[in-house]
This record gives C-alpha cells, sequence and structure tokens, in this order.
C-alpha cells in the first residue's frame, strides 16, 4: 500500500516537470556562481581568508567519506565517477596521511626513549 502511494506522488511530480528535455531538468542544478559564493561563505564563517573552491569542497567531501569508511563505490556514484579509480584517489591520499602520521609518531616515541634512556617498552 505505501508502495502505492510512493508511486502515485511520484507521478504527480513528475508530470508536473518536462522529464524529457533536458535543459530543463527535473531538479535543476545551482549555477556554478551561486556554488562559489555559498562555498566561499561557508570558509568566510570558517575563518578561512583564502578563497575555497568547488573542487576542494568536492575533494574534502571525498576524503571526510573515505575516512569515516563509507564504502568506495557509494563514494563513486555520490560523486558521479563513472571510474572508481578516480574515486581510489581520494583513499590513496588518506593512506599516505596515516603513513606520515604514523612515521611522526614513531620518530616521537624514539626521541622519548632515547631522552628517558629506555629502550624498553
Amino acid at each position: 500500500m505505501e508502495t502505492c502511494r510512493r508511486n502515485t506522488v511520484r507521478r504527480r511530480v513528475l508530470s508536473l516537470h518536462n522529464t524529457t528535455d533536458i535543459h530543463s531538468p527535473v531538479f535543476p542544478l545551482p549555477s556554478r556562481d551561486s556554488i562559489w559564493h555559498e562555498i566561499r561563505e561557508i570558509g568566510v564563517i570558517l575563518g578561512r581568508h583564502d578563497d575555497l573552491s568547488y573542487h576542494q569542497a568536492r575533494h574534502g567531501f571525498g576524503v571526510l567519506l573515505i575516512s569515516e569508511s563509507v564504502s568506495i563505490e557509494s563514494i563513486a556514484k555520490m560523486m558521479g565517477h563513472s571510474n572508481i579509480s578516480t574515486t581510489q584517489g581520494y583513499a590513496r591520499i588518506t593512506e599516505e596521511k596515516i603513513s606520515r602520521e604514523m612515521d611522526r609518531l614513531m620518530e616521537k616515541r624514539s626521541q622519548s626513549r632515547t631522552h628517558s634512556g629506555s629502550d624498553s617498552q
């Protein structure tokens, strides 16, 4: 019954819009300028003085999803990537960051052992 109601609502919504003309989409996307303005405003609110770009926002979104363990397939779909290898670039960036941070941690541990004069754990 619920599915039937949803289908009826979908048909009504679609009937209100021209779904055959690609220049008049059912859910029009905002212009590039309006997206840039919104992203810039977010940056100002966050205290960033450099201009944030749409690319930086997409990139940050992809890295955030990877770091939150969202599946690579889901991220590829969300970001509109036709080739999953594009999305895998975000995973590489995250892995590189983890590797650098692990190296830094090991360096700190090594230094603290040297200063304490102990080689035991």
